[in-house]
């Protein structure tokens, strides 16, 4: 019934913009509740890939916490029934997710070794069916909070661990799609730190992490490290905050070589939402953005960014929290204003953003069918990915192809234009002549059909550079073409 619903509102939705088409930010269908059990489920997280979206969250119904985990194949309009990841004599919590191809990788925290261990499974046919529970740390210390996140076969944990007196940040990999894992590595070195919650996020060979940390302080501070070569050697820890307030909740997207980070800050005597990017793959910052200018809490925002685009979500309130979504179309330069997607009435928070195809999938843990049954809801925004692509037409063309570039030379702007005979994942990029990534213009799910994506050059330097676009199908298919550009001014 629930699914059956969905797709009304979704029917209604899609007439409505075509008769009355929409000028200003796309829509949200109204919230749908995923979950429905006597127990508290908590704790959601979300991941996508082509088609699907993935969510996993923790789960005390079965009279214990245990991890479980839903799909969607139709990029969040109807889901599947919920699925029971774990069966441990413990209570595993705090999950996190990811996805890349038809693999799902998911990581937790588990203390049924007697205490807190990270533990990881897989799935390689996009959580149809799961591998066994595989413990990653073994200390007698409390090990907690890990995120994940994947390039290619290379699969990247990092989580905070408290052998070291005091809490630090270790990281492990896999190169060989979580099969096997290497050595742990600790990543902060300074004794007695408060390393807070961490977050990370990649690049083909580039690792970028971001995490609170109080070692100079008693107040945390938000850090920053990156690894260029897959996580065999790691630069220096960067200090990327400095006030006399709180910095909590940090949260990473990359695209390219842009990397955008947010997290909420005291620093105006009350909680507010913060951005702040890195345009050179981590070697530079710009400053501190605040997003959030209300009188009450804005707290633990999540970040997605897919080409031009940058979604932030997060919850608002003092007791009764909401939450709010704010969009850039530029690469995080400018920002929409905050706009509420959850009717909670009660206490909606720790929302999570994933993109797919041209939709925004926005899940949270939701207490509005009582304090103690608190339950998963989804906002969905069918057509809040849509970026500088322009989508000229729907016949499918017989092969792929990346047209010249028009004008050539040009100064600023030039068209590029492209076709797709299948449906999949696209990549954009433009790279100077040394073959540095210089913009990542689109990252974009499509359909089959003729596209134009329009690129202003007016932030580089004149002289020549290549753009490249690369096409991932969801059946398979591969396509990569290279071309040259020539911009004058």
């Amino acid at each position: 019934m629930k699914n059956i619903k969905l797709r009304i509102r979704l029917k209604l939705f899609l007439i409505f913009i075509l008769i009355f088409p929409i000028t200003g930010e796309a829509q949200w269908l109204p919230d749908v509740r995923l979950t429905n059990n006597s127990g508290s489920s908590m704790n959601c997280e979300i991941a996508s890939n082509g088609t699907y979206s993935y969510i996993v969250w923790q789960d005390n119904r079965d009279m214990r916490t245990e991890i479980y985990f839903k799909r969607s194949q139709d990029g969040g309009q109807n889901w599947e029934s919920d699925v029971r990841l774990t069966n441990p004599p413990s209570n595993p919590t705090v999950p996190h997710i990811a996805a890349s191809g038809s693999n799902v990788h998911i990581v937790w925290t588990d203390n049924r070794d007697g205490n807190f261990e990270i533990y990881y499974k897989r799935s390689t046919n996009n959580g149809t069916i799961w591998s066994s529970d595989t413990r990653l740390t073994n200390n007698s210390n409390v090990s907690t909070n890990p995120r994940i996140a994947i390039s290619g076969s290379n699969v990247y944990v990092i989580w905070r661990d408290t052998r070291d007196m005091g809490y630090s940040l270790y990281f492990i990999k896999s190169t060989d799609g979580g099969v096997s894992w290497g050595s742990e590595t600790r990543l902060s070195t300074e004794s007695f730190a408060l390393v807070g919650n961490p977050d990370i996020g990649v690049s083909g060979q580039n690792i970028h992490l971001i995490w609170p940390d109080s070692h100079l302080s008693n107040l945390p501070e938000m850090y920053y490290k990156r690894s260029t070569d897959g996580g065999n050697s790691w630069g220096a820890n960067t200090r990327l905050t400095f006030d006399s307030a709180v910095s909590e909740s940090p949260a990473i997207s990359v695209s390219g070589a842009y990397i955008y980070i947010t997290w909420y800050e005291l620093r105006d005597m009350n909680n507010e939402i913060y951005f702040k990017r890195s345009s050179d793959n981590g070697n530079t910052w710009g400053n501190d953005t605040r997003l959030t200018f209300g009188p009450l809490l804005s707290q633990n925002p999540a970040i997605v960014s897919s080409g031009e685009l940058v979604h932030i979500v997060w919850h608002y309130g003092v007791t009764n929290f909401e939450i709010y979504y704010s969009k850039s179309n530029n690469l995080g330069m400018n920002w929409t204003s905050p706009v509420k997607i959850s009717t909670s009435n009660s206490s909606a928070t720790q929302a999570s953003i994933a993109t797919v195809f041209n939709a925004v999938n926005v899940v949270w843990h939701d207490t509005r069918n009582g304090s103690t049954n608190t339950e998963i809801y989804l906002a969905l925004n069918p057509t809040g990915n849509v970026s500088s692509i322009n989508f000229l037409g729907s016949e499918i063309p017989g092969k792929f192809e990346l047209n010249q570039n028009y004008p050539n030379p040009f100064n600023p702007e030039t068209k590029i234009r492209f076709t797709l005979p299948a449906s999949g994942k696209i990549s954009l990029k433009v790279y100077n002549i040394l073959g540095k990534e210089v913009n990542s213009l689109a990252d974009n799910n499509l359909n089959a059909g003729i596209f134009e994506y329009n690129f202003n050059g007016s932030a580089l330097n004149s002289g020549v550079y290549f753009y490249k676009l690369e096409f991932t199908g969801y059946d398979g298919k591969y396509f990569s073409d290279m071309k040259k550009m020539m911009l004058v001014k």
